[in-house]
């Protein structure tokens, strides 16, 4: 096991979500309520949510890669 990316997994899921149940409400979730144009608001959310998966995947694969040291070289499984 690697301390350092389990480490980084544990800190990246904390910050998802802390994007998801803090962020959402002070940032998202007012803009969504405004009066922009509606276009503005769908683009915002997409990208919202987008960066939100990214970030969940980011946690997963960090923790997967602290467990598994053939995933930790980066090798075969890179997209």
């Amino acid at each position: 096991m690697n301390k350092w990316l389990l480490a980084s997994g544990i800190l990246s899921l904390l910050l998802m979500l802390v994007h998801v149940f803090l962020g959402g409400p002070e940032i998202l979730d007012p803009v969504l309520g405004s009066d922009l144009h509606s276009v503005v608001i769908a683009v915002l959310s997409v990208v919202w949510h987008g960066i939100t998966v990214v970030m969940l995947v980011n946690g997963v694969l960090l923790l997967a890669a602290a467990f598994r040291e053939e995933l930790a070289a980066g090798g075969d499984w890179a997209i």
